[in-house]
């Protein structure tokens, strides 16, 4: 089952060109920021954003960092997502 799910994991990444990343702020209000993406061949994700954009901040304050990649091409009902969980090495 595990191999299935990572396989549907990797297609999903590999269609899907926006994340959405999760973050919250100092005071611990959540913020969610679509942004476009890129992977590398061991699936460290990159994305390029101004460092005064509100994620950008709440990264750099707190390294609890949430990605959501979902598959809303397919029919209602159908869609698929991965979810990632990461924290930034300081």
């Amino acid at each position: 089952m595990k191999k299935e799910l990572n396989k549907r994991a990797r297609e999903i990444i590999a269609k899907i060109l926006y994340i959405t990343i999760a973050t919250s702020t100092k005071d611990g209000i959540p913020w969610n920021s679509p942004v476009y993406s890129a992977f590398d061949e061991s699936y460290n994700f990159y994305w390029i954003s101004w460092l005064e954009n509100q994620h950008s901040k709440n990264i750099k304050d707190n390294n609890q960092v949430f990605i959501v990649i979902y598959d809303s091409t397919v029919p209602e009902g159908m869609g698929k997502g991965v979810y990632i969980q990461i924290a930034k090495k300081r």
